[in-house]
């Protein structure tokens, strides 16, 4: 996953596409899940750093198959679904990350419902 992230981070996306469905392969080869949700995962969070918007078919299939509270929190992460990324699950960064983001929604709506204050009227007597 190294050589994709570099690949990928570099722009040579073609070079970058051949390392992740090499680690794709050798992961389906033993079976693992749990290793394959965290490689879409990986390449899913490369592709949010950079603003790109990715296809998630894949790793849902793997999380209906075998579901996993973590995984299911960082792709709500990266998915921008903060309301139901668990914070527990996240790694520190994230989770606070995340908490940030929410209190600066709770404070924006705040904001909005605020009663504003009276706007004087004109004496037309």
């Amino acid at each position: 996953m190294e050589d994709f992230k570099k690949a990928y981070l570099e722009g040579k996306t073609g070079t970058a596409d051949l390392h992740f469905q090499r680690a794709v392969a050798e992961i389906k080869k033993s079976g693992d899940l749990n290793l394959l949700a965290k490689d879409y995962l990986n390449r899913y969070a490369v592709q949010a750093a950079l603003l790109e918007s990715f296809r998630d078919d894949d790793f849902l299939k793997i999380q209906t198959a075998e579901p996993n509270p973590a995984h299911a929190g960082f792709y709500a992460f990266l998915k921008g679904n903060f309301s139901q990324a668990d914070r527990d699950l996240l790694p520190p960064q994230y989770s606070r990350t995340v908490a940030d983001i929410l209190a600066a929604r709770r404070d924006s709506i705040a904001a909005d419902v605020r009663p504003r204050s009276k706007i004087p009227c004109p004496d037309w007597s």
